[in-house]
């Protein structure tokens, strides 16, 4: 009997992921659909993640065309960007 109690809670927790998961997608297709600005896409995009994933923050970037992905030998620009994000989250007492 317990059994299938537990089975029906792990299906309803999984029903309900679902659902905040297709709200999630729907919330950023009509930003999608609903401007042109990047930027309040993007926005949504990372809100939305966040929400998902129950994180704290999360960062979203934008990388030139032609720049190298950070983990390929990244350039300058990323080795400065990696180094002060983790300065400010070691500053703030986030390890």
């Amino acid at each position: 009997m317990f059994g299938l109690l537990d089975e029906l809670q792990a299906r309803t927790e999984e029903l309900g992921r679902s659902v905040q998961e297709l709200k999630a997608l729907g919330d950023v297709t009509q930003a999608v659909n609903s401007t042109l600005d990047l930027e309040t896409v993007l926005a949504t995009i990372v809100a939305k993640a966040v929400q998902l994933s129950a994180l704290r923050w999360a960062l979203s970037l934008r990388v030139r065309r032609g720049a190298t992905a950070p983990g390929r030998a990244p350039p300058t620009e990323w080795t400065a960007l990696i180094a002060a994000i983790r300065d400010h989250l070691i500053g703030a007492g986030e390890s």
